[in-house]
């Protein structure tokens, strides 16, 4: 198998590093998301919503880098972000949840609605 070298661009080399930089940051908060979901006495709601609220926010800029993305290399955004929520959806439960529950992979959710 043969060996190739890919040189990145500056603005690749960039984006890489903020795009690492972000996932460490929201691994962390990801982290204290679940530890503050998992108490049952929640001493501070304001800090738990602050905590989704920014994790919203970081979502929200991810994707609009990645729609700024496709569009740039003619992908089709919709398509493709439904591509990865199935893939994330089918790898976060156990096998036996996938075949029970095939059906939900095309549903919304009402509260967005």
């Amino acid at each position: 198998m043969k060996e190739e070298n890919y040189n990145l661009s500056e603005e690749e080399i960039v984006l890489i590093q903020k795009f690492r930089e972000e996932q460490t940051a929201v691994e962390r908060k990801v982290k204290y998301f679940n530890l503050l979901s998992t108490q049952e006495d929640l001493e501070n709601e304001i800090e738990f919503i602050s905590i989704r609220t920014s994790l919203f926010k970081f979502l929200t800029r991810v994707f609009s880098i990645y729609y700024r993305w496709c569009n740039d290399h003619d992908i089709c955004y919709f398509c493709s972000l439904n591509m990865m929520i199935q893939t994330a959806y089918k790898e976060s439960i156990s096998k036996e949840n996938v075949d029970s529950k095939s059906d939900t992979l095309n549903q919304c959710s009402k509260r967005l609605h």
